[in-house]
C-alpha cells in the first residue's frame, strides 16, 4: 500500500483589468468619428491635420460646416491662447476692447523706465520755476520773503534751490507711483497725455502688454468657445472624447 498522495490544487485568482482604449487620431479616423457624429457618409467629411501654438488640432468639413477639432480641453485651450495672442499682436487696436480688469492686471512698465520718466517729469516741472514761486509751493514763502526784506538774497536763492527740489522729489514720487500701480489710467485719466488705446496699441514704447496674460485671463473667465466657436459659441464633444467648435 502506498503512501497517501496528495493532491494541491492551485486557483488563480481572477483580477480585473482596465484597459483604456487609446486612438490614434489622425484624419481617416477623425473623419470616421465625425461621419458617425453627424450620421453621413464618410464622402461627406473632409479633415485637415493641423499644428499651431504647440498644439495639434484639426479643420473638419461636414456638408459645408466648418469645425476646429482638439483631442482634449487641454489641447483646445492652448491653441486658443495661442489664437488670442496672435490677435492682439496683428491687431493691437482691438485690446481696448478687452475688460478693463484683465488689461490692467497685465500692463507694467519696467523699474528702469519708471525711474527714468519719473525723473525727466520731476526736472520737467521745476526747469523754469522760478524762486518764489517754488517757495510758495512748498509752504516755504514766508521764509523766502523775510531773507528778500533782510537783503539776504544767498539764502533766498537757497530756499528757492531747496524749494525746487522738494517739488521736483514730490513729483518724481508722484509719477513713481502712478506708473507702478494703474500706467493706463495715471496716463491716460489722470493725466490725459495719450487714450487708452494709444497705449495700449503701442504709442508710448515703455507700456509693457502682457499678452499671454491677457490671453490666459480671458480664457479662464469666458471659456474657449466664447474664443473658437464664431458660429454659435458652444463647446461640443464626440462619443471617443474629441472636442470640437463650429466655426461657420
Amino acid at each position: 500500500m502506498g503512501l497517501p498522495t496528495t493532491i494541491e490544487r492551485h486557483t488563480r485568482s481572477e483580477q480585473e483589468v482596465l484597459v483604456e482604449r487609446v486612438v490614434e487620431w489622425n484624419e481617416d479616423s477623425i473623419a470616421r468619428e465625425f461621419a458617425d457624429e453627424f450620421g453621413v457618409d464618410l464622402d461627406d467629411v473632409e479633415v485637415t491635420d493641423q499644428f499651431d501654438h504647440g498644439v495639434e488640432w484639426w479643420e473638419v468639413e461636414v456638408n459645408r460646416r466648418m469645425y476646429t477639432v482638439f483631442e482634449d480641453e487641454d489641447d483646445a485651450r492652448e491653441y486658443a491662447i495661442g489664437y488670442l495672442q496672435d490677435e492682439f499682436e496683428m491687431e493691437p487696436e482691438i485690446l481696448a476692447g478687452v475688460a478693463e480688469w484683465v488689461i490692467n492686471d497685465n500692463v507694467s512698465v519696467y523699474p528702469t523706465d519708471i525711474r527714468l520718466i519719473a525723473q525727466e517729469e520731476g526736472d520737467r516741472r521745476v526747469e523754469d520755476m522760478g524762486d518764489e514761486e517754488a517757495a510758495e509751493a512748498v509752504g516755504m514763502d514766508v521764509e523766502y520773503l523775510e531773507a528778500i526784506d533782510d537783503e539776504d538774497y544767498a539764502k533766498a536763492e537757497q530756499i528757492g534751490a531747496d524749494a525746487r527740489e522738494i517739488v521736483a522729489e514730490e513729483v518724481i514720487d508722484d509719477w513713481k507711483d502712478g506708473l507702478k500701480q494703474d500706467p493706463l489710467g495715471f496716463l491716460a485719466d489722470e493725466h490725459g497725455i495719450y487714450t487708452r488705446e494709444e497705449l495700449l496699441s503701442g504709442k508710448a514704447s515703455f507700456i509693457q502688454v502682457d499678452l499671454d496674460g491677457v490671453a490666459k485671463d480671458i480664457i479662464s473667465n469666458d471659456g474657449v468657445a466664447n474664443t473658437l466657436a464664431r458660429y454659435d459659441g458652444h463647446e461640443n464633444e464626440t462619443s471617443e472624447g474629441l472636442i470640437y467648435y463650429r466655426t461657420n
